[in-house]
């Protein structure tokens, strides 16, 4: 029986920045992830959209 192999879905995160009062853009499959690759901390959660077929 073959199977075939799961892709992790992609999603576009926006983070507000109130340090620097701007928006920053990562891609990740979720907000963990997401919540790492921010350049500052502390972000406040703005938005999640679904990418569909993936990040070139």
């Amino acid at each position: 029986m073959a199977t075939t192999p799961t892709q992790n879905p992609q999603y576009l995160w926006r983070f507000w920045s109130c340090q620097k009062r701007r928006f920053h853009t990562v891609y990740a499959t979720s907000e963990k992830e997401a919540r790492s690759l921010l350049p500052d901390a502390p972000c406040l959660f703005a938005a999640k959209v679904h990418v569909a077929g993936g990040v070139q």
